[in-house]
Formats: structure tokens, C-alpha cells, sequence
């Protein structure tokens, strides 16, 4: 059989992708449906003779035996213990992280109640502890379950094989400093890590120097929400994400030195394996590195054993390591990217690069554009067979990513090389003016200016609604099916079918796009006792309230306004009270915001800026979005007008009748308490902002009455999608 590793591994990825999520129940029934379909294809002579069914099935129910060995014996059992307090010893293994006010560290649980036990943990301090890598620290510890107010952060840690949280109780704590003369491998790297950062970060300050670190280790943490805006909307992320394009930069840097010294090939590619273990290590291990690392390796052993490289067995192989220590990791993003690119542009460098090299050199007016053209052809096979992905998590297709690659890519490429060589300098002699350094920076200048400038193209970053993106999926599934089919008869497959399969695909874009940019989209997000609604149409975004009681609800309001591109049209805060206004500095601070609509209470110092506008009037309008203070007696609140949606949103209902045009709403939004002596004939939903006990003690109280209602309740954000006087709700 042909290439049983990339059988094995793209098997074990998909239905490991699929499943990673599902309940125990459901992974138990998928494991008997694929065996059961193992025994039949063992048993019909067509299929056991050409092997491929019988090994992706049995791939199929081992990923499957996998998945539930990790549920029942590690992933419940820890679930079990959130909110159970514990005496516990464990080993701090990161430097510190601070987000909205809290300090987290990751660490390894040694002991808990005077048992051993290993788990991975993080934790959580309100104040900023004197802490070093591989300190001992110990005390009574509360555990919580990571993301258990966001499922998309839930899912993000578990693919990490992270599930618990904790935070010392009364804050105290004992911290035992590591004095060992021999330390942790891990402590190096940590050390290394940090010494980077503070190096490329003093040598090139602000966004410049942050780029190049990212780009040199995949740190993001120093980028502002501004430019990392600005690489998401260009499409170009994948630069300082420490992938296939890094490693293939430095491994034939280092190859091509070993060579220019007259080493033998298959010592330099000895030499050079354990400088590629050293690069994964300083890139933090992160999914795509180990990925593109594994294929690396695998490809200097062929040097060494003097075997032909075979990148999809390669790829395969990279998977199936992954797989079989860690089966969650198939449900993070980030891999699920990297591996549907990696075999995008390898089925390209297979199957089509050489006959779209001949063709672009036979035609004399095209044949000078040659790199350029195949470059874009590359980026849209990455980016074709990413779509699964990025319609699902996303919601959008990124046009953006083909100017972006042209511009960005060789820049990146440089700006890290040369970066690499200012850090030498830095670091040996400090004092000298650091040239490759200024170089790398200008280089960082452009991509940010390049990359700010083409998401600002918002025509080419196509959203598109769930719906119509499982049907694209749908329809692209089935025509890869029937062309796979027809290709496994023996008959060949005929050249139109890309263009028939790339036409299918652009069409369903468009058509989503349209109907997408149609909608009006409400997001009502979990931040506790607390109003804060983003109000979405036809491109242009209000924050109405910025406001909570959750130690997460910035980061709530922050991936909401992600979602929505990043960027704010208007605010409406009518209140400096802490339900309505309590993370506006910090959200403020880090979006740029068009207009302010604010009270006199709430102050602006230090966040108005150059060509924002502060209003004081509460109403306003922006793009086909319109908002005017409600018209009742003791209920605070606005009155929302978009496309497709009539809104009434109360920041403190009171005891008052509501009356006018907030009756004609499909929609109620509410904190804390219902108005009462109020009928709202058309009203569609009723969405309750309020913390678990009261949100659904509210809930049942509308639903008594034949509403139609759910509360956020730290159960997730609530996002309507209203088209043509229907709408749809959903949590995310």
C-alpha cells in the first residue's frame, strides 16, 4: 500500500478533529461503528486487497481507543475536583503572564493533601507574587475549571491537555526558591526565552521590536491588539506563528554554513537535527512547531540514511506522534491550520507545481511573473484547504492573505534573519550601533504599515454565515468524494474538476457574503452582573455598555470585538456605574474607537485620542445603526434601530411602565430584574445579562409567562443573527 503513514496519520488527525469534543457515549459508539466496518472490510476481498480501507478504519477506532483512555483517566477525573479546595505542592514552569489585572503562571502539580499527583495547572494570584521559573510553591488552592465561562477557552486549554485553574486561598501562599546548582532543562529554556525578549525588546522598543520577537520565538504577548488586528486582517498570521516557514529558514541557513565549511551532507544534517530541537524548544513547543519540526527531523534523517523523502508520510508520521501523546491537541486551531496547509501546498508541490510551471513559462508575457504567480497559487491551495477551518471557527474567507503573501512574506523572512543577528549583537556588544537591529526594525516598520493598510480593505475579509458555510462545506465534500471515487476506478481524473471545484467554491463565498453582510448581529456577552451588547451591520460595530462582574469580562468584550474585526465604530456608556462601565478603560485603551457617547461621570482621561469624538448627547447614529435613551419612568436603557432588528436594551430596569417605540422590538435585552407593566407584542427573544443563580431564576420567570427567554447565566455569550425579520440564537 502507498504511503500508509499519511493514511495512518491524516485518519487518526480527522476523526480525532472530529471527536475531540464529544461526549464519552459518542466516542464509544463511533469506535464500534469503525470497528465493525474494520471486521467488514477485512472480510470483502476488493477493500482487504488494497489495504487503504482496512488501515484508516482500524486508525479510525484507535484514535477513538485513544480519545477515551484520555477522558476516562484524565480529563473527568480533574474535572471532578473543580471547586475543591486542596493542600498542594507544585512547580511553577513559565514566567509570569498578566491579563486584566490578575498574574498567571503554568505549573505542575506535585502533591495534593499529601498524595502525589501530576496535573497541569494554572495559576491564578491577584496580586504579583515574587515568583521565579521553577520555584516550589505551596499552600491551600482552590481549583477551577479553565474556561468554564467561555467554551472557545475551555477548548483552547484542553487541546493543551490543561484543565484546572487555581487560586490561593486569602492569598497566601509559600514560595520555596529553586537553589539547586543543576536545574530543569525547562529552566534554560525559560531563561532563554526571557533573555530574548528582553533583549529584542530593549534593542527595538514598541510594536517593531515586539514583530521581530514574535517572529524569533512566536511571542505575541508584547504585540497591541492594534497591529496583531492588523496581521489577522491581512491574513498574514502565519509568519509569527513558528511553523514549516521557520524551520525551513534556519535549517538551510545552518545547512547551507555547514556546507560553505566543506562538512560531508549526512554530518551536517546531523549537526543540524539538534539545532532543530533547540528551535522548538525556544519556539515554546506550540503545535505547529512540533509539527514542522517532526517533518524536519524526519527529512535530515533521509539525508542520513540515504532514503527518499516522502512529505506526505512525513506529514503523516508528524500527526500520528501528536496523536497518540496528546489526541486534544486535534481540536486546537492552530494545527488543525498548519496540518490542512502543510497538505495543501504538498499536494500542489506533488500533483500540480511542475505542469503550472511549464504552462506559466510557455506564455512569454506571463513568464517574467513567474514567482509571484506561483506563489499566489500556493497561498490559494493553503488557503483552500483551510476553509473547513476558518468558515467554522471564523466565520470568514480572508482574500487578503494573496496581496499580503506577495508584499509580506519576503519581509518577514529578512526582518528574522536580521533580527537573529542584532539580538548576537545586542548581546555581545551592547554599546555598538546595532545595524542588523535598525534594519530588522525598518523591515518590521513596513510589514505593520503594509499589513494596517490592507485590513483596512475590509472587501476582501468575506464573512459568511454558519449556515451557508456548512452547505459550501457540504457541496466541497461531496465533489471531492465523487472526484476521489472516479479517480480510485482507474479512470483519470479530468483537468476541469479543480476549476469546477474552485468555481463551486467561489460562488458559495459570494453568495454567503452577501446574505452575511445582510444581517445584523447582537452579541450579548457573559460578563456577569453586567451590560455589555455589540450591536453589528452592514460593517459597522457599537459597544453598547462595557460592564461586569466576571475576572474574564474584559477578555469576554475583547474576543467579541475580535469576532467583529477589531474594531469599534462607537461606544455607548451611559453610566460610570461598574455593571455598565467597568472594562471600558482597559477595552478603550486597546481598540481605536471612532465615537464616544458617554455621561458626564464616566471620565475620558486617557482614552480620548486625536480624531475621536466625545458626545455628551446620548442619542447618536452610526452607519445604518441608531440609538436614542429610552422614554420611561426609573428604567435606564436605550432604544437600538439596525437593519434587521428593532432592540430595546435596559442597562437598570426599574419599576416604570415602559411605553413609545421600544414596544415595536423583536428583541429585549435586560440585567438584574424584568420591567414590569410591559408588552412587547413583537418580541422575539428575551436575553437575560446576569450572573447563574439570578439569570436563571429570571429565565424561568419569562419562560412562566410564554416568553421566549435565556440568560448569559456564565453559560456563554448569546449571539442572534437577524435577517429579514428572522432571527436565530446561538451561544458561542
Amino acid at each position: 500500500m502507498p504511503r500508509p503513514y499519511a493514511v495512518i496519520g491524516l485518519t487518526l488527525f480527522a476523526v480525532s478533529a472530529v471527536l475531540y469534543n464529544a461526549s464519552g457515549t459518542a466516542v464509544i459508539v463511533a469506535f464500534a461503528i469503525f470497528a465493525a466496518l474494520f471486521a467488514v472490510s477485512l472480510i470483502v476481498r476488493t477493500l482487504r486487497e488494497g489495504r487503504v480501507f482496512p488501515v484508516a478504519l482500524a486508525s479510525a477506532a484507535i484514535a477513538c481507543v485513544i480519545l477515551i483512555v484520555n477522558n476516562e483517566f484524565f480529563f473527568y477525573p480533574q474535572l471532578k475536583t473543580a471547586g475543591e479546595t486542596h493542600d498542594i505542592t507544585a512547580v511553577i514552569t513559565s514566567d509570569v503572564k498578566s491579563e486584566y489585572g490578575n498574574y498567571y503562571y503554568e505549573g505542575r502539580l506535585r502533591s495534593s493533601d499529601g498524595e502525589k499527583r501530576s496535573a497541569k495547572v494554572r495559576f491564578a494570584f491577584s496580586s504579583m507574587p515574587e515568583i521565579n521559573p521553577y520555584d516550589e510553591v505551596s499552600g491551600s488552592f482552590t481549583f477551577y475549571a479553565l474556561g468554564s465561562t467561555a467554551q472557545s477557552v475551555a477548548d483552547r486549554y484542553k487541546t493543551e491537555n490543561r484543565f484546572l485553574g487555581a487560586y490561593p486561598d486569602n492569598n497566601e501562599y509559600t514560595v520555596k526558591a529553586n537553589e539547586s546548582k543543576i536545574k530543569p532543562v525547562g529552566y534554560y529554556i525559560v531563561s532563554f526565552r526571557s533573555w530574548v525578549k528582553s533583549t529584542v525588546m530593549r534593542m527595538l522598543p514598541n510594536d517593531y521590536g515586539a514583530l521581530c520577537l514574535a517572529l524569533l520565538t512566536g511571542d505575541r504577548s508584547e504585540l497591541s491588539p492594534s497591529a496583531y488586528a492588523s496581521l489577522t486582517g491581512s491574513g498574514v498570521t502565519h509568519i509569527i506563528c513558528i511553523s514549516g516557514l521557520h524551520l525551513s529558514v534556519w535549517t538551510s541557513a545552518v545547512l547551507f554554513v555547514l556546507r560553505k565549511l566543506k562538512v560531508r551532507e549526512k554530518l551536517a544534517a546531523g549537526i543540524t537535527a539538534p539545532a532543530v530541537v533547540l528551535i522548538m524548544a525556544a519556539a515554546g513547543m506550540t503545535f505547529s512547531v512540533v509539527r514542522a519540526g517532526i517533518m524536519m527531523l524526519i527529512y535530515l534523517a533521509s539525508i542520513i540514511l540515504s532514503r527518499r523523502r516522502d512529505p506526505l508520510n512525513s506529514l503523516g508520521i508528524a500527526i500520528t506522534v501528536i496523536a497518540v501523546f496528546n489526541p486534544f491537541a486535534m481540536g486546537a486551531v492552530s494545527l488543525r491550520l498548519s496540518v490542512l496547509a502543510t497538505l495543501g501546498i504538498i499536494l500542489y508541490t506533488e500533483y500540480c507545481a511542475a505542469a503550472v510551471s511549464e504552462f506559466i513559462s510557455s506564455h512569454k508575457r506571463i513568464a517574467a511573473l513567474k514567482q509571484p504567480l506561483q506563489l499566489l497559487i500556493i497561498s490559494a491551495f493553503a488557503m483552500g484547504f483551510c476553509l473547513p477551518v476558518t468558515t467554522d471557527v471564523y466565520g470568514t474567507v480572508n482574500f487578503a492573505v494573496f496581496p499580503s503573501n506577495l508584499l509580506v512574506v519576503w519581509a518577514g523572512e529578512t526582518c528574522m534573519i536580521l533580527s537573529v543577528i542584532g539580538l548576537a549583537v545586542a548581546g555581545i556588544i551592547p554599546s555598538v550601533i546595532n545595524i542588523p537591529g535598525l534594519v530588522a526594525g525598518a523591515l518590521a516598520k513596513y510589514i505593520l504599515k503594509v499589513t494596517d493598510f490592507i485590513s483596512g480593505l475590509g472587501f476582501l475579509n468575506v464573512r459568511i454565515d454558519s449556515s451557508s458555510a456548512k452547505l459550501m462545506m457540504a457541496l466541497v465534500f461531496l465533489f471531492c468524494t465523487l472526484a476521489a471515487l472516479y479517480a480510485y476506478s482507474g479512470k483519470k481524473v479530468l483537468p476541469q474538476v479543480p476549476v469546477i471545484l474552485s468555481g463551486l467554491v467561489v460562488f458559495c463565498v459570494m453568495f454567503s457574503a452577501i446574505t452575511a453582510y445582510n444581517e445584523t448581529r447582537i452579541s450579548v456577552m457573559d460578563t456577569g452582573n453586567g451590560t455589555a451588547v455589540l450591536v453589528s451591520d452592514k460593517g459597522t460595530n457599537v459597544l453598547f455598555g462595557c460592564g461586569g462582574d466576571t475576572f474574564d469580562g474584559a477578555y469576554t468584550v475583547s474576543q467579541c470585538l475580535e469576532d467583529a474585526g477589531g474594531k469599534i465604530d462607537a461606544v455607548v456608556i451611559p453610566s460610570a456605574s461598574p455593571a455598565v462601565s467597568a472594562y471600558f478603560y482597559d477595552i478603550c485603551a486597546r481598540y481605536p474607537v471612532g465615537s464616544f457617547y458617554v455621561d458626564g461621570t464616566v471620565s475620558m482621561i486617557g482614552v480620548n485620542t486625536d480624531g475621536t469624538d466625545v458626545y455628551d448627547a446620548p442619542a447618536g447614529e452610526k452607519g445604518t445603526i441608531a440609538f436614542e435613551p429610552l422614554s420611561s419612568e426609573n428604567n435606564s436603557g436605550y432604544v437600538i434601530t439596525a437593519s434587521n432588528a428593532k432592540i430595546t436594551l435596559l442597562f437598570n430596569p426599574g419599576a416604570g411602565e415602559i411605553t413609545g417605540g421600544a414596544l415595536d422590538s423583536d428583541l429585549l435585552i435586560t440585567r438584574m430584574s424584568l420591567p414590569k407593566k410591559a408588552e412587547f407584542p413583537n418580541l422575539v427573544y428575551t436575553v437575560i445579562q446576569a450572573d447563574n443563580e439570578r439569570g436563571y431564576a429570571l429565565q424561568d420567570e419569562m419562560a412562566s409567562s410564554g416568553a421566549n427567554a435565556v440568560a448569559t447565566a456564565e453559560n456563554g455569550t448569546v449571539l442572534i443573527r437577524a435577517r429579514k425579520g428572522r432571527m436565530n440564537l446561538e451561544r458561542i
